[in-house]
């Protein structure tokens, strides 16, 4: 792990951070993300009791540049690190993940859908000499306030990703359920992609429903700020419902999932429609599933 003295560290820049809410910091990571003209940073949270080690949630920065300024913002906490969490498997979520377990010597936390997804893509040397925790439903991995923080599975934009709440369910990280408000000009809160082999609207439904019964006060999502309320979630479900009812009826209109992406998106901009279709194709698997395409 590279050294610096208190002067070369004011002269390395920083990432902007925040305090979405009391003990936790939220640094905003320039990340490699798709697509990038959209959306730019992927939060990197650091979450841990006051005086005590902390985990390093999501660290993706987007290249060697953004790594540095990362490591130097770690440094500029002075905090100690016990773990590098992982949310998920997605680009934007593990990358220089694990540079930095390595350069900082501390393991990192994953489920195992998350893990066996990440050694099939970069093989088994991508994780030598590093510890690898593999970490389920509810257990604690750190604590805040003096409270437990466990660990909550919430498969649906992906099938390993991993939430963390504490008991007072003063907050939720939530990963990529939902977007939040974000930093860059006409951002706004918004849905993700439930698609591709890793997604599944079924449970995307029930994983939604399910936070929205447990009540936090605040949604830390990946990208963009903190939400206050469940209300987002609510939206976004009633959203999800009432384009699926809009993909059933263009389905019994004969209509194919090209042609849906078209009709349904035509406002949207046409680099967000492959993402768009994604979402279409996942629909129509939870409808066949529920024996509505009959």
């Amino acid at each position: 792990m590279t050294d610096y003295n208190s002067d070369e560290q004011h002269q390395i820049p920083v990432i902007p951070a925040l305090e979405p809410v009391e003990g936790i910091d939220q640094l905003l990571t320039v990340s490699f993300i798709f697509p990038g003209e959209f959306v730019h940073r992927t939060n990197c949270f650091l979450i841990g009791d006051k005086w005590a080690k902390k985990l390093i949630i999501d660290p993706s920065p987007s290249d060697a540049d953004e790594y540095q300024r990362l490591v130097n913002s770690l440094y500029f906490f002075n905090y100690s690190y016990s773990d590098i969490f992982i949310t998920h498997h997605h680009p934007d979520h593990i990358n220089f993940a694990q540079r930095l377990a390595k350069d900082f010597s501390i393991p990192i936390m994953i489920s195992e859908d998350s893990f066996q997804r990440l050694l099939k893509k970069f093989g088994q040397d991508s994780f030598e000499n590093i510890t690898i925790k593999v970490v389920h439903e509810g257990e604690i991995v750190t604590h805040w306030n003096g409270q437990e923080v466990k660990v909550y599975e919430i498969p649906g934009h992906d099938e390993g990703q991993l939430a963390l709440a504490p008991e007072s369910m003063t907050w939720f990280l939530v990963g990529d359920l939902i977007q939040g408000e974000g930093l860059e000009a006409g951002s706004r809160a918004s849905t993700v992609v439930i698609g591709t082999e890793e997604g599944d609207m079924s449970k995307y439904f029930r994983t939604l429903e399910r936070i929205i019964r447990l009540n936090p006060k605040y949604l830390l999502p990946s990208h963009g700020l903190a939400l206050e309320s469940v209300a987002p979630l609510e939206k976004t479900l009633k959203h999800r419902k009432q384009r699926e009812q809009e993909v059933l009826k263009l389905f019994k209109e004969g209509k194919t999932p090209d042609q849906m992406t078209k009709e349904l998106y035509k406002l949207v901009n046409k680099a967000l429609w492959p993402l768009a279709l994604e979402n279409i194709k996942a629909h129509l698997k939870k409808l066949e599933q529920e024996g509505m395409l009959n």
